[in-house]
């Protein structure tokens, strides 16, 4: 006869419910460490991406603002309407006389363009069409908080790391300017006036200029025109963004500027005698205290040029005839001067953009 004994099988399933081995439980903890560092990465990286794309986005919307502009009025929006040089009133001047103080800036003629028509509309009859000076306290919305405040994402990157609006006690103009509704809000994109600022004063030889490049005594003359960008409009570059942290209140004419070469970063002409440069503005120092007017106060402050927070420091840029592209800081200097003139008449190779 044969006896069953299930003492054995009893024995056999009591060690099938062991659990994991320290080793085992270590090794899983690894992986999910791995996994969980790789998710953060990809996370982060998408992050990077979409500001990115954002701030493409923003700045190729304006171009096309700039683009649509020119075709309507047969000419380029002024960088401000202020009837002074750029160099003669700091950002943020409000006077007794329009002459002597901040004007408008291009940025405000895009508004209709880009889907702000309302708020252009409240802004146009609030100031009396503009007779009333950007800072003047009487120039306010129906809420009463004031037009310079209004923060605008079409006019700010994604990407950028400071605040959304002049800080106080910056030693500017602007800290005279707390509006009701708080201080002016900043813009993350400039218009490229000119190459670079000589003896005091701005070289506007770019596409975005003031209204003195044609009537310098008055400063009341035409904008540029399309006719006027001999070097042709996929060639001659027009915006680019800035982390400039003080004078960038998007209202401000005298402000929502910059040159695109370091004060005496302007070499000496070629053999065909067409000019040189030896170090641009990106991502560095765009003014000195030699350079700016001496009538500017806080002028060290205004320091960053065309500049990113991008990772690897790309700036995004805009064409006049509304492409986009990032440029690199370490681009050729002279190449990033003949972008800029618009009617420099030099060879640009853009093989290495």
């Amino acid at each position: 006869m044969f006896r069953f004994s299930y003492r054995g099988r009893v024995r056999n399933r009591t060690r099938c419910r062991q659990g994991f081995a320290l080793r085992d439980l270590l090794a899983m903890i690894c992986c999910l460490s791995m996994l969980g560092m790789l998710g953060c990465m990809w996370i982060n990286d998408a992050h990077i991406s979409s500001n990115r794309s954002g701030c493409l986005s923003n700045i190729r919307q304006l171009a096309l603002s700039v683009a649509n502009y020119e075709s309507a009025n047969e000419r380029f929006p002024v960088v401000t309407d202020a009837t002074a040089p750029l160099h003669a009133v700091p950002p943020g001047t409000l006077a007794d006389d329009t002459a002597n103080s901040s004007g408008y800036g291009w940025l405000v003629r895009m508004l209709p363009y880009i889907e702000e028509t309302i708020l252009m509309d409240e802004l146009v009859d609030s100031s009396e069409r503009f007779s009333v000076r950007p800072f003047d306290v009487s120039a306010s919305r129906e809420d009463g908080t004031h037009f310079s405040t209004v923060q605008l994402s079409a006019f700010r990157c994604p990407a950028i790391r400071g605040e959304a609006t002049v800080q106080p006690g910056v030693g500017s103009e602007y800290d005279a300017h707390q509006m009701v509704g708080g201080y002016p809000a900043i813009t993350s994109y400039m218009a490229i006036v000119g190459t670079h600022v000589s003896e005091g004063q701005v070289v506007e030889n770019g596409v975005i200029v003031s209204r003195c490049v044609n009537a310098p005594e008055t400063c009341d003359g035409r904008s540029v025109t399309l006719r006027d960008v001999g070097d042709g409009i996929s060639n001659t570059l027009i915006l680019c963004e800035t982390t400039e942290p003080v004078y960038a209140a998007w209202i401000d004419g005298q402000a929502t500027w910059v040159v695109g070469i370091e004060p005496g970063g302007v070499g000496k002409p070629d053999d065909a005698g067409h000019p040189t440069a030896q170090a641009t503005t990106i991502d560095t120092f765009a003014y000195s205290a030699s350079a700016l007017p001496d009538a500017w106060p806080g002028r060290l402050t205004r320091d960053r040029g065309p500049s990113s927070d991008h990772p690897g420091g790309a700036v995004m840029h805009a064409f006049a005839d509304a492409h986009t592209k990032a440029l690199s800081p370490d681009i050729d200097p002279t190449v990033y001067y003949r972008l800029i003139t618009r009617n420099g008449g030099e060879p640009v190779d853009l093989s290495g953009l």
